[in-house]
């Protein structure tokens, strides 16, 4: 199975992006949900997608020959009807990420405090950010202030209402969004569907701070910062903060 490339148009959404899902996740609730992730897509929003019986097929036959395949009867779906049947059949992580998102809010509170009396980050009338540096630059009065070695977290759209994590952003440069991985390896390994898959609805900024938190523990940060744009929010973690020269 390979991720689609083109659109779909879905009764329900109108024209969008593609996925494939097996037949059961059109129907099923708390039917479990597997992907697998494409050596030519790593990063797709919607990996091809199986439930808990297909997997156990799966892994009886070791590959996807005929008989698994004929089995799942792989549909294709909509981008957006993938989500609703992901969300339906992920099963409960709701301890695992409230203990986690707990702690990384905790942990970077502390650090943003200690960050803010030091180097007084909301105190600047400029910043500029450099994918290409890695760098966040903070001005005041048209002089360098501070410059800080960033890591892009994810954004948050207020236009879609959905977060989505830089990893799977194309627009970002691999150089400072690597460090990221480690969160989505994270969530695939302890099965916490907000930081495993690449997008999911959000529609708060206590959602993305979450998410920042989280990482900012995960990967280690001495604090973070958030941009805005037309179309809603980048979040950032700060792994040095320096004076300018």
């Amino acid at each position: 199975m390979t991720d689609a490339e083109y659109e779909l148009a879905c009764g329900h959404h109108g024209k969008r992006p593609s996925a494939f899902v097996c037949k059961h996740l059109l129907s099923a609730s708390g039917g479990g949900f597997h992907w697998g992730i494409d050596e030519q897509a790593p990063d797709a929003l919607c990996p091809d997608a199986w439930c808990d019986a297909c997997e156990k097929m799966l892994r009886a036959e070791g590959a996807w020959t005929d008989r698994a395949v004929a089995d799942a009867d792989i549909k294709m779906v909509c981008e957006l009807c993938y989500e609703k049947f992901r969300e339906r059949n992920w099963g409960d992580d709701s301890k695992e990420l409230k203990r986690v998102t707990k702690a990384g809010v905790t942990f970077l509170d502390k650090r943003q405090k200690k960050l803010e009396q030091q180097y007084k980050l909301t105190g600047y009338d400029r910043w500029d950010w450099n994918q290409e540096a890695g760098q966040l630059l903070f001005s005041q009065a048209g002089q360098r202030r501070l410059f800080a070695d960033m890591v892009l977290v994810g954004s948050l759209s207020t236009r879609t209402n959905a977060w989505l994590w830089s990893w799977a952003n194309p627009s970002t440069e691999e150089s400072v969004k690597s460090k990221i991985r480690e969160v989505r390896r994270y969530g695939e390994k302890h099965h916490i569907l907000k930081l495993a898959c690449a997008r999911w609805r959000a529609t708060t900024e206590q959602d993305a701070w979450e998410m920042t938190g989280a990482a900012a523990l995960l990967i280690g940060a001495v604090g973070a910062y958030r941009t805005p744009s037309d179309s809603g929010f980048t979040f950032m973690l700060l792994t040095s903060v320096n004076w300018a020269q």
